[in-house]
C-alpha cells in the first residue's frame, strides 16, 4: 500500500496503480477504502473488467448487494468469456437472492471452463432453492449415487445435498490435511446450513451458519454466505 501510494505521488494518473492500492486494501480488511481507489481508478480508465470485480468485492465486503451484483455484472458485459467473472456473477446473484440468475452464471462459468467443478454444489443447492430439486437429483444423479469410496470433497458434498448421506457423515468426509481441512470444513457447515435453512430448521441453520464463520477462511464463497445468510437467518447477527 505504501509503495502504491507512493507510485501515485509520482503520477496521480497511474490507474494501474490506484487499482492495485484499491486490491490491497480490500486484502488487508478494508473495503471502503478499497472501493474509493478502485472508483477513482475506473474514472480514469473504465476499460478494466477486473477493477469492475475488485470494486463489487469491496461493496459485498460492506454489505451493499445491489451495487456489488452491479459491478459484477458489469465485469461479465465487458469480458463475457471470463469463467470466473462468471462464477463470482453467480455467487453475488446467489447472495441477493437470486437462484435462478444464479443457476445461469455458474452453468456459464461451467461451459466456458469445465474444469470448474467446485461450482457443482453451488449449482445443484441454486436449483433446490429456486424450486428445482427434482431437477437438481436428476442432473446429478450418477455423482449421487456413485460408490462412496470413489468420492472427492465435491462429490461428497453433491451427494450430501441429494440426500445420500446426512450431516455426521459429511462432516467424517473430510480431510485433516493441514491447509484442506478447514476450508472444506467451512463449506460442510455452510450447505449443512442451507439444508437445514430450506427444511425450516432455523435454529439449527443458524447454529451452522456460525461455525462456518468461526472458520475464518475469508477467501471461500461459503464464508461469505454464510454471512449473508445470517443476516437473514438471524436479526442478533447484524451486529456481529
Amino acid at each position: 500500500i505504501t509503495d502504491f501510494t507512493q507510485a501515485l505521488q509520482l503520477n496521480p494518473k497511474a490507474f494501474y496503480a490506484m487499482t492495485n492500492r484499491g486490491f490491497a486494501l480490500l486484502k488487508s480488511g478494508h473495503p471502503s477504502a478499497a472501493e474509493n481507489d478502485l472508483t477513482a481508478s475506473l474514472k480514469l480508465n473504465p476499460n478494466q473488467p477486473r477493477a469492475y470485480s475488485l470494486r463489487a468485492s469491496a461493496r459485498l465486503a460492506q454489505g451493499r448487494i445491489a451495487e456489488g451484483l452491479a459491478d459484477h455484472e458489469e465485469t461479465v458485459k465487458r469480458d463475457p468469456k471470463n469463467s470466473v467473472a462468471r462464477a463470482d456473477l453467480g455467487y453475488a446473484r446467489f447472495f441477493a437472492g437470486d437462484y435462478s440468475g444464479a443457476v445461469k452464471s455458474f452453468d456459464n462459468a461451467i461451459e466456458l471452463d469445465p474444469a470448474r467443478r467446485y461450482l457443482n454444489p453451488w449449482r445443484h443447492l441454486s436449483m433446490a432453492k429456486s424450486g428445482k430439486a427434482d431437477a437438481a437429483k436428476a442432473k446429478f444423479a450418477e455423482i449421487i449415487q456413485a460408490d462412496a469410496s470413489k468420492r472427492d470433497w465435491i462429490d461428497h458434498l453433491l451427494a450430501y445435498l441429494g440426500g445420500q448421506i446426512d450431516d455426521a457423515t459429511l462432516i467424517q468426509s473430510i480431510n485433516d490435511k493441514p491447509g484442506v481441512k478447514m476450508p472444506q470444513l467451512c463449506e460442510a457447515y455452510f450447505f449443512i446450513a442451507e439444508r437445514h435453512h430450506m427444511a425450516g430448521e432455523a435454529v439449527t441453520a443458524t447454529e451452522h451458519f456460525r461455525q462456518a464463520i468461526e472458520t475464518g477462511v475469508k477467501q471461500l464463497a461459503a464464508y461469505r454466505g454464510a454471512n449473508f445468510a445470517l443476516k437473514k437467518v438471524s436479526p442478533a447477527a447484524d451486529n456481529n
